[in-house]
């Protein structure tokens, strides 16, 4: 740890409980990243019935999800990809099922979710914040 790197403690924190709870060990290393692919599956199956309102549909994105060959390298690593993943998409999912009267302040509070696993998690918003005629990729 040196003073030009932001470590946030998300992940640490998930380690941790981990540790705590079942030991120390190599799979308990693992054990954050493989919750956080099948929690990610099932924000995934979530977000998509909702949205499609589509049973067919639903299981389609999750099996996407679960079968994308880079987050299968991922789950079984002790890096923080994808309990960055899983905290964006389970706010991202509770986002999608607030009361829409809630979701100016709770969509706000839900935002804070990804930047405690990774300081990276701006990116995942910066894009999506811009209004349409500003777009990054111009």
């Amino acid at each position: 740890i040196d003073r030009h790197h932001l470590y946030l403690p998300g992940h640490y924190a998930a380690l941790a409980l981990g540790y705590r709870l079942f030991g120390y060990s190599a799979f308990t290393s693992l054990l954050p990243n493989l919750l956080g692919y099948v929690l990610c599956a099932a924000a995934t199956f979530l977000l998509a019935w909702r949205l499609s309102r589509s049973r067919a549909a639903a299981w389609l994105a999750a099996l996407l999800w679960l079968g994308f060959p880079p987050l299968l390298l991922f789950s079984f690593s002790a890096m923080a990809e994808l309990t960055l993943c899983c905290a964006a998409a389970v706010a991202l999912c509770a986002f999608v099922y607030l009361p829409p009267r809630r979701r100016p302040l709770g969509g706000a509070v839900l935002l804070c979710l990804p930047f405690l696993f990774r300081d990276i998690a701006e990116y995942l918003f910066k894009y999506y914040s811009l209004p349409p005629d500003k777009n990054v990729g111009k």
